[in-house]
């Protein structure tokens, strides 16, 4: 079963303060002045508390950190191992040959952040995101040909997505190693589509599972009088009745996360069981969203990728000035 837990974090009084009185708002790992869009505190996990400290609690997943900064390679490397366990059962031994290209993907972008030599390092961490790279494309085939076969409420394919997502993560923070912060953007918003649609993909597998029954209705009219049918439809299961609206929104060109938002509502309208997994990949998102937010801040800094984490971990800030 996946981690879904919530977590503790030890912010600053006036964090809190801003975060009661409206001025402050929080987006994944982040909180940010909600008028002026900057952002004034990462949350940061472990460590003693400081003084003048409260709690603030948070949904944490199984997926990643809260922040971008403080997702590293030791962090991603140890979620690797625990999946790679589980899946060491359902996959061939192919597959779990190729699974030795995202531990060593993970291992050389461990040892490229604490190369000094610039060229050293890039070079590596250029050979290390290759085979991110190629071990997130296998997976995420693997992962589409599970889901074909995920049940409504037992979805096998979704250790092999927490696999792919890892596999981003490292290819994201891997970038913004190299400074590459635009590309390390794009791919975070490549991510976050990504789950977006499997998301959706749960909940319409969810719902599905208890009306395979109904199918029939589509092509029934050919056999059966119009008055009897009108009869029948009105034993459609609440989840018919929730697909129905989510086939209205995708004919009508509703983006993927505003469906999303809306398939959520008609399931808890009607009472419908939101899958553990859907509600981790939502509050997931919301870290996302929270790490396209951090990666624009970085931009702006003069420092290293490496020095900005090691201000964000030890105050849970960056330094104003170099």
């Amino acid at each position: 079963m996946n981690k879904y837990i919530e977590e503790s974090f030890h912010v600053p009084e006036q964090i809190i303060r801003g975060l009661e009185d409206d001025s402050y708002e929080r987006i994944g790992g982040i909180i940010r002045n909600k008028n002026t869009k900057d952002i004034v505190y990462w949350l940061r996990e472990g460590g003693q508390p400081e003084k003048n400290t409260e709690i603030i609690m948070i949904k944490s997943t199984s997926l990643g950190k809260a922040t971008l900064a403080l997702t590293d390679f030791n962090y991603l490397n140890e979620s690797f191992k625990e999946i790679r366990k589980k899946l060491e059962v359902a996959l061939i031994e192919s597959d779990l040959r190729n699974m030795t290209k995202i531990e060593s993907g993970f291992s050389l972008s461990k040892e490229a952040e604490s190369i000094e030599d610039h060229d050293s390092s890039r070079f590596q961490m250029i050979h290390a995101m290759s085979l991110l790279e190629e071990g997130l494309n296998i997976y995420r085939n693997i992962h589409e040909q599970q889901r074909k076969n995920d049940k409504k409420i037992r979805f096998i394919s979704y250790d092999s997505l927490r696999l792919v997502v890892l596999s981003q993560m490292g290819i994201i923070r891997s970038y913004a190693l190299l400074g590459e912060y635009n590309i390390a953007a794009l791919r975070i918003q490549k991510l976050k589509n990504f789950l977006l649609d499997c998301a959706l993909w749960y909940c319409r597998r969810r719902c599905h599972g208890d009306i395979e029954w109904y199918e029939w209705i589509y092509i029934a009219p050919l056999y059966i009088p119009g008055k009897i049918m009108s009869k029948l439809k009105d034993y459609a299961t609440v989840e018919w009745k929730v697909l129905e609206e989510i086939r209205r929104c995708r004919k009508e060109n509703v983006s993927i996360q505003d469906t999303l938002e809306i398939f959520i509502n008609k399931m808890q309208k009607r009472e419908v069981d939101i899958p553990v997994e859907v509600q981790e990949l939502i509050d997931h998102l919301d870290y996302i969203d929270g790490y396209s937010m951090e990666i624009e801040a970085y931009k702006n800094r003069p420092v290293k990728f490496k020095k900005i984490c090691d201000e964000i971990s030890n105050k849970g800030a960056m330094e104003l000035n170099g």
